[in-house]
């Protein structure tokens, strides 16, 4: 994926912001993949799924102080987890597009016990990493 990206950019110049978008997401795709994830979906505006997902007892209490409101469901291996707020206000926006696609990473990449940041799937230099198997990273 870094290639590709690479290779559009020396081409035509800095991606525009819906090709980064779609790239962001692509690369959400591939970790996902990596992991076994076959669902990321907005059920409602204000939550996240993703499926399947099964969470040793350790990952499960590091969703819940990372996002105190997610539940896990065992049965269905399926985690829900609100979408955040783009500000500490009451009424400020969810947030949405890069941000939203980030926090997802973001949250897989802390379940499976990596650092935060680990993968970073907006930027131009972003890891490639995400789709190596999970030993393997």
């Amino acid at each position: 994926m870094g290639a590709v990206v690479e290779e559009l950019t020396d081409r035509y110049g800095p991606l525009p912001e819906p090709a980064g978008r779609l790239v962001a997401v692509a690369r959400l795709r591939l970790l996902c993949r990596s992991v076994g994830i076959t669902e990321v979906s907005a059920p409602s505006a204000t939550t996240l799924r993703l499926a399947p997902m099964t969470l040793a007892d350790s990952a499960q209490l590091r969703l819940k102080r990372l996002h105190p409101a997610a539940s896990y469901r065992a049965t269905t291996a399926t985690i829900q987890v609100p979408i955040p707020r783009a500000g500490s206000s009451v009424g400020a926006p969810r947030i949405r597009d890069v941000e939203l696609v980030q926090m997802v990473a973001d949250l897989i990449s802390a379940l499976e016990g990596k650092p935060q940041g680990h993968v970073d799937v907006t930027g131009p230099a972003a890891v490639d990493n995400a789709a190596a198997p999970a030993g393997r990273r």
